[in-house]
């Protein structure tokens, strides 16, 4: 459960695809970046007549090398060829931080050709996620918009519950880009959403749903 979560669809976005060359920009070349985060929550929203299932990863960012800012993930549920079954596939990613934004663009998802990641930069007042105690909130107030999924404005909350769990895990993508993630302690958790245009107030998710508290990301390239 720990390991599937947190960036685990950028693992399986990269296990997908064979890379020939990463062009990675030479700014962010040969570095180790660190952030840390105070608040995530993941969960899969699946609701009939609206759109393909999709996995919604939320992330405050309270420090790191590339400062703070809120960050949100959106992948669909694809069937890979290479692989011969369906994964989740990362699609869209959305940021109120600039730094963040390029960093993802032209670093982490840079030397994956043919799949189609949009970054999108929003304000700061446009997508906000907190954390209080065992809950973590996200809000977005303008629509995700990409050529797999269109994803209205909403509201995302998780309440943790159970005993806290820690893990320590390493992703090595094939373009040379490693993703190294420590002291992440996290529970299980059940996730309610409201998307005013769907016309939908409910709950969410199944027994993947997490929030994680206290994470320490590693990004590098060898």
């Amino acid at each position: 459960m720990k390991n599937k979560l947190i960036f685990g669809t950028i693992l399986t976005l990269s296990l997908a695809f064979i890379v020939s060359a990463a062009c990675i920009t030479p700014a962010f070349a040969q570095v180790t970046y660190y952030a840390h985060a105070n608040a995530s929550g993941a969960t899969i929203i699946d609701l009939p007549n609206h759109q393909p299932k999709t996995q919604i990863v939320v992330m405050h960012f309270d420090r790191g090398d590339h400062g703070a800012g809120d960050y949100l993930e959106v992948s669909t549920w694809q069937f890979v060829p290479p692989l011969g079954k369906s994964v989740w596939a990362t699609v869209a990613i959305v940021t109120d931080s600039p730094s963040i934004a390029a960093f993802y663009r032209d670093f982490v998802f840079v030397g994956l050709p043919g799949v189609p990641v949009a970054v999108l930069l929003v304000k700061q007042c446009q997508l906000e996620v907190f954390r209080i105690c065992k809950t973590v909130s996200a809000y977005w107030t303008e629509p995700i918009t990409c050529p797999a999924v269109i994803l209205p404005p909403g509201f995302l909350l998780f309440s943790g519950y159970g005993s806290a769990q820690t893990a320590s895990f390493v992703h090595k993508l094939p373009n040379g880009v490693t993703l190294a993630v420590n002291n992440n302690v996290d529970y299980s958790a059940h996730a309610f959403f409201s998307a005013p245009a769907w016309k939908y107030c409910g709950p969410v998710g199944d027994e993947s749903t997490t929030i994680d508290t206290n994470v320490d990301l590693h990004i590098s390239h060898a």
